[in-house]
């Protein structure tokens, strides 16, 4: 690879390596900033309202961070199960 090339799948690495931090560290760090690149236009657009464009907004951002190899898949599975336990008590709320 070239000086002037750039990958995107070695991008955590890198960020760790000249951060000097764990690769773990690493792979949350870009992946925060591509969630930020997804979520901030749509919590401007909606105003923090819709939270359902908000959810399906961060889904796709780290359904793309999985598919490039930037997270592993259980941290998405830990995050679908904390927003289901969150949502459990407002369904009870409308359910009742």
């Amino acid at each position: 690879m070239s000086a002037g090339e750039v990958n995107l799948f070695d991008l955590p690495s890198r960020l760790a390596e000249m951060l000097n931090i764990p690769l773990f560290a690493g792979q949350i760090l870009a992946t925060g900033i591509v969630m930020l690149v997804f979520l901030l236009p749509v919590l401007y657009l909606t105003r923090g309202k819709s939270v359902v464009a908000t959810l399906f907004s961060g889904f796709i951002a780290l359904c793309l961070c999985i598919a490039i190899g930037w997270l592993p898949v259980w941290i998405l599975l830990v995050l679908v199960l904390l927003i289901a336990a969150m949502w459990s008590g407002k369904i009870k709320e409308w359910v009742t």
